[in-house]
């Protein structure tokens, strides 16, 4: 792979590039760029259009000072960085871990209660069942007695006069 090519100015002050030469040199944003040179940390002017040119030489200093792409941090700050983030991943994980350990005992009693509920429910199925069964008796045994409270009060009922002579 080639390396990419830079509209490299000359200026009485030497080479300048663009600002988005300068970022893609920088491994960062152009935007970066620009706060750089706000900040003083990069080299450079504007134009007539008001556009930033920047020195190359100042593009190469901050490459050797700083590397490419890290956004200003030397490579001790960014370690401090890996580091401190790594005990962060540590933490997370043995939060993970204390929460599977709290999450087991709380799915052991759901499940329990599940098991109650589903117990519960089937002795109500088979209670409902029962009292449809008695429901049934019951009411045939009523018709039985309706029947011989008819056939007592035939047999009880006084009949017409010609029914008690002989």
């Amino acid at each position: 792979m080639t390396p990419p090519t830079h509209k490299i100015l000359q200026r009485p002050n030497g080479p300048l590039v663009s600002t988005g030469d300068a970022a893609e040199q920088l491994g960062v944003t152009p935007q970066t760029v620009r706060n750089w040179l706000q900040d003083s940390e990069l080299r450079g002017h504007r134009d007539g259009r008001g556009r930033w040119q920047i020195e190359t030489a100042s593009v190469e200093e901050y490459l050797a000072q700083h590397g490419r792409g890290n956004n200003g941090r030397s490579v001790a700050d960014l370690q401090r960085e890996i580091e401190r983030l790594t005990v962060i991943v540590g933490e997370l994980r043995a939060s993970e871990t204390t929460s599977a350990q709290l999450i087991e005992p709380l799915e052991r009693e759901r499940d329990r209660y599940r098991a109650d509920a589903s117990a519960a429910r089937a002795a109500a199925l088979s209670l409902i069942t029962a009292a449809r069964e008695i429901d049934g008796v019951v009411r045939q045994t009523l018709r039985v007695l309706e029947l011989q409270a008819d056939a007592l009060v035939q047999l009880l009922a006084p009949g017409s006069p010609a029914d008690l002579t002989p």
